[in-house]
């Protein structure tokens, strides 16, 4: 060859490195995903918790969250005057093939007082698509933080 142009072999070679790259660079790319819905779902959820804190002690009354396994949702609400709670909108679900695996506060929600301290407080253990999990715990302070 007088150096003007690629044979067909060189270029077959570079297609093939490309393609092989190209394979490993979607599996790659798949996981990541996976981990930025766990990831974006459990800040979601550690967020509306700490701003149904916040709203307990802003409007004086109890604040809180109601997670729904089965439909992998969880919904804002807040305590009338006459002790019953409802619904502050509509139920709020999580992004992907996320889940809700299990909340262990008492009758499913994490609610706070006032003073910001949890009158039901636990676990909620939040799942990906690839089974990989995290956990979001509220300790009876009020404190919102993720475990492993």
């Amino acid at each position: 060859m007088d150096g003007r142009g690629v044979t067909l072999v060189e270029l077959v070679a570079a297609m093939s490195v490309a393609a092989a790259l190209a394979g490993v660079a979607v599996f790659e790319f798949r996981d990541l995903q996976a981990e930025w819905h766990l990831s974006g779902a459990v800040r979601q959820v550690v967020l509306d918790l700490r701003m149904a804190r916040i709203a307990a002690i802003a409007e004086a009354r109890t604040h809180g969250l109601r997670f729904d396994t089965a439909a992998a949702a969880y919904t804002p609400e807040s305590q009338d005057d006459d002790g019953a709670f409802t619904a502050n909108g509509l139920p709020r679900r999580l992004p992907g093939a996320v889940r809700i695996v299990e909340c262990t506060a008492r009758g499913g929600a994490v609610r706070f007082r006032p003073l910001g301290n949890a009158a039901s407080f636990g676990t909620i253990t939040i799942e990906g698509p690839d089974t990989s999990s995290r956990r979001i715990v509220v300790d009876m302070a009020g404190r919102v933080r993720v475990a492993r």
